[in-house]
C-alpha cells in the first residue's frame, strides 16, 4: 500500500519533532496514541493526498475494495466516526482533518 508506507516512512523533520508514527501510534511529545488498523488506513490515504480533497467514496474503496458488496451499508457513518477519533488523536499536531461538506475530508497542515 503506497499511502501506508509513504506515510510510515516520512522523516519527522517533515511532519515536525512533535508528530511520529511509530508501530501503528501518533507520538506527541511524550504522549502516545494508538491507532486501529483502520485509523492507520485511513490517515496513510490522506497523508498521501494531503492538503488535497480525497472523497468520501474514495475512502470507502480505500478500506472496503476488497469486500465483493462494496462494505457495509453504513460505511459513510463508518468513515464519520473513524474522522471524528482521528481528529481527537491529531489534536496538539501541527495537522488537522477538514471536511467538506457532503464531498470528503483533507488533512492540512496548521498555520505555525
Amino acid at each position: 500500500m503506497t499511502g501506508s508506507l509513504a506515510f510510515e516512512q516520512m522523516a519527522a523533520a517533515e511532519i515536525e519533532a512533535a508528530v511520529l508514527l511509530e508501530d501503528g501510534c501518533i507520538r506527541v511529545a511524550n504522549d502516545i496514541r494508538p491507532l486501529t488498523p483502520t485509523e492507520h488506513r485511513i490517515l496513510s490515504l490522506l497523508w498521501s493526498q494531503r492538503s488535497r480533497l480525497v472523497r468520501s467514496e474514495a475512502i470507502i474503496e480505500h478500506l472496503y475494495g476488497d469486500d465483493p458488496n462494496g462494505g457495509p451499508l453504513y460505511a459513510r457513518t463508518l468513515v464519520t466516526v473513524y474522522m471524528s477519533k482521528l481528529r481527537k488523536k491529531l489534536t496538539g499536531t501541527p495537522y488537522e482533518i477538514r471536511n467538506q461538506w457532503m464531498t470528503g475530508y483533507r488533512l492540512v497542515e496548521l498555520a505555525s
